[in-house]
């Protein structure tokens, strides 16, 4: 399962569950052209912006602080470590 428990379902824009999932949240601002091939040199490469907030609600966030949450699933070169799930979870609410 992913990080969380429960399991890992790919980001669907055609289901028609989407409107209402946490991918919703989570919309490239900029970029990415994938897949991204980084170099491994260490220290950090942009590969994109996102906007994080209630799309999917038409603009209208819960009134209480509401955790969303993706999992961003990275392959690597790594024999150790040939796939990486790395969570990405964003805070939002209304305010008022």
């Amino acid at each position: 399962g992913g990080p969380g428990g429960g399991l890992l379902q790919a980001c669907n824009p055609s289901s028609p569950a989407f409107p209402d999932s946490d991918c919703s949240r989570f919309q490239w601002a900029t970029g990415p052209n994938l897949p991204q091939t980084l170099d491994g040199g260490g220290g950090m490469t942009t590969i994109g912006s996102m906007f994080v907030g209630c799309y999917a609600d038409g603009g209208s966030c819960p009134p209480a602080a509401t955790a969303y949450r993706i999992v961003f699933r990275v392959t690597t070169s790594d024999p150790y470590a040939t796939t990486v799930d790395v969570p990405f979870v964003a805070w939002v609410r209304r305010v008022q």
